[in-house]
């Protein structure tokens, strides 16, 4: 059916043109209260934009935890030796530094360890006293046996001059005139020494003496004294002193001064015929009829320093078989790797917002550590890294810690280590910006986040059309 429009519908429609007039004739009237309004919205995105800018800026950046995975040694390993082929009836190879087990045999059993005892009481020695201490040499010591420095009893040494005594010559008057000197008694010695041992978690050993002579419950073991040697070498002094060939020593009326001389054949070799073990460094000898010939030793090679433990072998010259074979299969089976290079880049700290600023963390120095070969050794590096500084940076600034954990096979199990634990810091100085450059650049970043605002709805309504 037809449509009808009426008079009034006609009048109802209007042309453009007079729509346009009735806008203009609304804006003219209106345009003061238009104008205020869009000068409102625009102050009110202005502000919103400098408060996102701010918020951004004063937004804590997360600190960053991270690892990765280093391979450790690679090649073929040398043959350890064999049990058959070790003439000691117990025996330890460990890495100095970090007490890796290299080559055991019947590391645990408890065995009478004759003068190795030495290195114990020393260690409780240096723990109570200064080597500048002088003592009275008690007439016990002159009765004591066996190795002697002959002592006089009512004569003055000083703590320094006893412990050479006692490491070098392995003198037995020394080693009760110290304990007598420390505890009162030798009696009261050994329960000093055996809280030692306790403290250090050496479990399989007890002490009855200063001294290591034959004792009833006097024993020890391989690893308990690889693990008292790696700690003597940590103090320096007791360090040079296990190393030292020859020591003199005053006597108390002005004659010949009393001479120590080492009996450590991997230092001045067997019967002191100057072929020692090359790269020795210590540590020490034992010899009783039931303990046979122990040794204690030390050598250190490519800056990789090893403790070797040999018990109860039959004369001096097995004993220096078994520790020569132990320490050139640990050198040989031990290999550096660099798991942390100097310099390296780990990340970027924000140090200051008006303008961005970063400090890089990096590696202040090299990270190397010793690996196994044909051990299946893997290093995981952990990192963690401030996610901002505050204020200004120096050039050496802690940004951050790594760590390095060693996961290697011992025996049919995996086990772990944590050789390294670092410091990362920062690469150059990053100053804190002036005021008036920080206000110019806040400036700068709010037009900009301004400009991204206004522009959001056209770039909406771009990819929607």
């Amino acid at each position: 059916m037809k449509r009808v429009y009426t008079d009034r519908h006609l009048r109802e429609r209007q042309s453009p043109s007079q729509s346009a007039r009735k806008a203009r004739s609304f804006v003219s009237g209106n345009y003061l209260k238009i104008i205020g309004a869009v000068a409102a919205i625009l102050i009110l995105l202005l502000v919103i934009s400098g408060i996102l800018v701010l918020a951004r800026a004063n937004s804590s950046a997360e600190p960053m935890y991270a690892a990765r995975f280093v391979d450790g040694a690679k090649g073929p390993a040398p043959s350890p030796p064999s049990w058959g082929n070790l003439y000691a009836s117990a025996a330890i190879l460990e890495e100095a530094g970090s007490g890796r087990v290299l080559y055991s045999k019947n590391e645990n059993a408890k065995l009478p360890m004759a003068s190795t005892t030495k290195i114990m009481t020393a260690l409780v020695v240096r723990d109570r006293t200064k080597l500048t201490d002088q003592v009275v040499i008690p007439p016990q010591a002159m009765a004591t046996g066996e190795q002697e420095i002959e002592l006089q009893a009512g004569e003055r040494l000083s703590i320094e001059q006893l412990l050479y005594a006692l490491l070098v010559h392995s003198a037995n008057d020394a080693a009760t005139s110290l304990a007598v000197h420390v505890a009162g008694s030798e009696a009261a010695f050994a329960e000093l020494m055996n809280q030692k041992a306790k403290e250090m978690g050496a479990s399989n050993s007890r002490f009855a003496n200063p001294h290591g002579l034959d004792a009833s419950g006097h024993y020890s073991s391989a690893s308990d004294l690889a693990l008292m040697g790696r700690l003597l070498l940590t103090d320096p002094v007791l360090a040079k002193m296990v190393a030292t060939k020859r020591y003199e020593i005053p006597r108390p009326d002005g004659g010949k001064p009393r001479v120590c001389e080492s009996h450590n054949e991997i230092l001045v070799g067997v019967h002191r015929n100057g072929y020692g073990y090359p790269g020795a460094t210590g540590i020490k000898t034992g010899y009783t009829i039931p303990a046979g010939q122990c040794l204690v030793a030390s050598a250190r090679r490519n800056d990789i320093s090893l403790v070797a433990v040999v018990l109860n072998c039959n004369d001096v010259n097995q004993r220096m078989q078994d520790v020569t074979s132990l320490m050139n299969y640990g050198f040989g089976v031990m290999q550096w790797v660099v798991v942390l290079h100097k310099g390296e880049v780990l990340r970027r700290v924000q140090v200051s917002s008006f303008p961005a600023r970063y400090a890089v963390a990096v590696v202040p120095r090299e990270v190397r550590l010793l690996s196994k070969k044909g051990a299946g050794d893997r290093f995981r590096i952990r990192f963690y890294v401030e996610g901002d500084a505050s204020g200004s940076v120096e050039r050496g600034d802690v940004l951050g810690r790594d760590s390095v954990t060693l996961e290697y096979t011992r025996g049919n199990t995996r086990a772990t280590d944590t050789p390294h634990r670092g410091k990362l810091t920062a690469a150059e100085d990053v100053a804190k910006p002036n005021f008036i450059a920080a206000l110019f650049v806040f400036i700068w970043y709010t037009i900009c986040q301004f400009g991204r605002i206004l522009a959001a709805p056209i770039m909406i309504w771009g990819k929607l059309g």
